[in-house]
């Protein structure tokens, strides 16, 4: 398995955007992607311009799927001109899960 956890800012004003974004994003994924087993977004409670994501694929090949997506290229090119700086990638280590 295969774990990401993206974390990201939008500008002021854009929330409501990144949100329909995410969720249309999110729609495509559920629907052509079976090796992306979970793919969830949070927002913080405290600030809701702070967005997680995480993801959990079944491997490196669904991993390449995910970002070799029509649909990424267009969640990207719309996404990261309304956040306040790039998007940060981290690749989780799992320690322990129920």
């Amino acid at each position: 398995m295969l774990y990401v956890m993206v974390q990201f800012r939008v500008k002021g004003g854009h929330v409501q955007e990144a949100e329909r974004l995410i969720r249309g994003f999110i729609d495509n994924i559920r629907n052509n992607e079976p090796g992306t087993l979970a793919y969830q977004s949070f927002q913080f409670n405290h600030d809701i311009q702070e967005f997680v994501h995480l993801m959990c694929f079944t491997g490196e090949d669904a991993d390449e799927k995910h970002k070799d997506s029509p649909y990424i290229k267009q969640f990207v090119d719309t996404l990261y001109p309304i956040c306040e700086s790039e998007p940060r990638f981290h690749h989780l280590g799992l320690v322990a899960e129920k």
